[in-house]
């Protein structure tokens, strides 16, 4: 049946044109079905029956026209249903609420992806946030997340994040590579951006790492502020997937553009600088690269403080305190044992459980964690290979105790960039289990006795009855 059903696809015999879209087509009998298309990209829907397309039964397809127009063939039987659309159509679109998440398996097949077409009906600009979940690896990945200008042709294709401006409502599709991901979608409405001009500039915390995105208008630039902090090495730089143009990153220490350093195609595409800071504003202006034939799109923009060398030995260990984020590529070999290794001391003030982390995406070197007690360097615990985050980094979980201090140290592979978060929860309220006993008795001994008395008017009813 399925090579007939090829014969009939391969040379057009009695195939039905579809003319215009939507299509719909209803069947109560077995059998098959011959089309013909002739508009490209066409979305096609089989319920309970099958699409015969080059070879292979599918239950959703997206066909792209190679020549002047393809054929299909649909295998259907008892309540079977066809549907032939454009692929951003409203009847297999799911809509996506604002400032809510979407989480399912993919529905289509789209531009080589496995995803979901979106519908977002908003004014507005809108940041949509697209992760790809694989269960086989438990292995979180950026989605690629794409934008149509109308009905079907692709506007922009970006990975992770996307900022649109919306008038009424616009479709996305997102999607992986692999069949067998969950998709998750997140939307928010989008206050805060970066400025286009030195006077309007998006000011933001120091450390940072965000995703904005840069239009291609006016004069190409997204500004931003921040306040530096005297003595400190500061790296700014949009090292990152996010990143899906050919960068370009300015720093001025005011509006006066007194210029501190500027930057292009550091890390590929991209670009990065480092400075020693002074306790001032300083001015970061990102846009285009000298060589970039895209002028708009997402970008993730770093700013982080790189750690002083002193800490490279036991000895000189530098404290760590409670939700503090670190990010250095500044990590030199030890003398003793020729490891690429960072120290830090931390005094709980309370008990509880330490969680340290490297999971971060700016992670871009193999890392662990290893920690020991301060008084006798005894160990306490360290990271393997179950304990893996993204794709480099590693989290380490332990119980400490109050006022007694700890040695952490972190090992990397070689030259690169670590994200290191710190965060601590304090242990909740114990009770004496002598007293938990006693209560717990006391209780049972109740009821007891009630079910006894119940018990006993139930038998005495009985013998008044008879």
């Amino acid at each position: 049946m399925l090579v007939f059903l090829f014969f009939i696809e391969t040379i057009g015999f009695n195939c039905q044109v579809i003319s215009s879209v939507p299509f719909y087509l209803k069947e109560k009998t077995v059998g098959s079905k011959c089309f013909q298309i002739k508009e490209s990209p066409i979305l096609v829907i089989a319920k309970n029956s099958c699409i015969y397309f080059r070879d292979s039964c599918h239950s959703v397809i997206t066909i792209h026209r190679d020549g002047d127009y393809e054929n299909f063939s649909w295998y259907h039987r008892n309540d079977s249903f066809l549907i032939i659309q454009r692929p951003t159509d409203n009847s297999y679109v799911t809509p996506l609420s604002i400032s809510k998440t979407h989480s399912s398996n993919p529905l289509t097949q789209f531009n080589g992806l496995y995803g979901t077409f979106y519908k977002i009906k908003q004014n507005g600009v809108i940041r949509v946030i697209g992760v790809s979940f694989i269960p086989s690896d438990s292995v979180r990945k950026p989605a690629t997340i794409i934008t149509f200008q109308n009905h079907f042709d692709i506007d922009e294709i970006q990975v992770g994040e996307v900022v649109l401006t919306i008038n009424k409502e616009a479709t996305v599709f997102v999607g992986y590579n692999k069949s067998e991901s969950v998709i998750g979608v997140y939307t928010k409405s989008e206050t805060v951006i970066g400025g286009d001009s030195c006077k309007n500039a998006t000011e933001i915390e120091f450390p940072t790492s965000i995703v904005d995105y840069k239009r291609n208008f006016g004069k190409n630039e997204v500004w931003y502020k921040f306040n530096g902090i005297e003595g400190r090495n500061i790296t700014v730089d949009t090292c990152a997937n996010e990143s899906q143009f050919d960068t370009s990153i300015k720093i001025f220490d005011s509006c006066k553009e007194e210029l501190i350093g500027s930057n292009d195609n550091a890390c590929g595409a991209q670009s990065k600088i480092t400075f020693l800071s002074k306790n001032t504003d300083y001015f970061i202006v990102i846009s285009h690269g000298i060589n970039a034939t895209d002028f708009d799109g997402t970008f993730r923009l770093n700013i982080y403080d790189n750690l002083p060398l002193i800490n490279s030995r036991i000895d000189q260990a530098i404290p760590i305190q409670p939700f503090q984020v670190i990010r250095t590529n500044n990590i030199l070999p030890d003398d003793s044992n020729k490891q690429r290794s960072i120290y830090f001391t931390y005094l709980p003030l309370e008990n509880g459980n330490l969680l340290i982390n490297s999971c971060d995406k700016i992670t871009n070197v193999g890392n662990d964690f290893i920690v020991y007690s301060n008084g006798s360097s005894t160990l306490l615990n360290k990271t393997d290979n179950t304990n893996v985050c993204g794709e480099f980094g590693k989290y380490l979980q332990l119980h400490v105790s109050s006022s007694e201090p700890i040695i952490i140290e972190m090992k990397t592979t070689g030259d690169g960039y670590v994200h290191i978060e710190v965060t601590f929860q304090q242990d909740g309220i114990s009770y004496d289990i002598e007293y938990l006993v006693k209560w717990g008795l006391t209780v049972c001994v109740i009821i007891l006795v009630v079910l006894i008395r119940h018990y006993n008017c139930y038998e005495n009813k009985i013998k008044y009855d008879m």
